[in-house]
């Protein structure tokens, strides 16, 4: 049976977020719920890939976040705690023609050698480019894209300008790209940096308290924080037939320390599938 902590032996302590785009935003205060004072640790992670496509991702989630969490470590080597976040977007893996966001925060307690991951995918995406020639109007895609709230980036050519959240600014670099560069069209997306986009700023802080829950259970076996779901089991019947549908029966919890893992049936009160998702009724 999974434990919450009453009282965390993290609380008064600082963690170090490392970060380029002000994501401590989002996860100060769901940090100081947990007792933990957050310390920005400003490093380059435009390095380990950027969203604008200079610098690819060589690595998985997991590593990059790994290699964030090293850059830290390398300027602060007396800290015991860090936190590390990473996004990804493109279309969704399930739902077709739609795009999604994915975020994944990583929290690591040196002293006890603890990765604590917390990972969670949303629709709730501005996510989106247009190819524009000169002259055209552009107008609906700026609406679209909730510009000038959420910034935007111009691409032509290897010329990237990035972090644009100001309209005349945005005019007045589209109408020199097409002065100064023989080019047909200019490429205008989403800029998905964190400090650039509300949208994705709003997803890291509800991925952060998801972060602080699994922090927050102990693992029944060895007593170690970050107990958490890591996979989901199909089999929920249909409220029609009875039939097994791919709707979530159970959920798996797993330790991040010692590994141990438990079933457990899902607990938000819902019985069955509808059966317009069942393969019996529904073929």
């Amino acid at each position: 049976m999974i434990k919450n902590m009453t009282l965390h032996s993290y609380h008064g302590k600082t963690i170090y977020l490392g970060t380029k785009h002000k994501k401590d935003r989002a996860l100060k205060e769901q940090l100081l719920s947990l007792g933990l004072n957050c310390e920005v640790v400003e490093i380059d992670t435009d390095s380990l890939g950027t969203f604008s496509g200079e610098v690819m991702r060589i690595g998985s989630v997991q590593e990059t976040l790994r290699m964030k969490i090293k850059l830290v470590m390398d300027k602060i080597p007396s800290a015991n705690l860090f936190l590390a976040s990473e996004g990804s977007f493109g279309p969704h893996p399930i739902i077709f023609f739609a795009n999604c966001n994915q975020e994944t925060l990583m929290f690591y307690d040196k002293a006890l050698d603890l990765e604590i991951l917390s990972s969670d995918i949303t629709l709730e995406t501005n996510l989106n480019e247009k190819n524009i020639k000169r002259n055209e109007c552009y107008l609906k895609f700026l609406n679209d894209v909730k510009f000038p709230s959420h910034g935007l980036i111009l691409q032509s050519g290897s010329l990237v300008v990035k972090g644009i959240d100001n309209m005349d600014y945005l005019k007045s670099t589209i109408e020199n790209i097409f002065k100064d560069a023989n080019v047909e069209s200019v490429k205008i997306f989403t800029d998905m940096r964190a400090n650039f986009n509300p949208t994705r700023m709003k997803f890291i802080g509800s991925v952060g308290q998801n972060l602080i829950n699994k922090i927050l259970t102990l693992c029944p076996g060895c007593n170690s924080p970050g107990f958490g779901i890591v996979k989901c089991l199909p089999g929920l019947p249909c409220r029609e037939c009875g039939f097994a549908t791919n709707g979530i029966l159970f959920n798996v919890f797993q330790c991040p320390k010692c590994g141990l893992q438990e079933k457990q049936k899902r607990t938000d009160q819902v019985f069955y599938s509808d059966p317009a998702e069942c393969d019996m009724c529904n073929p």
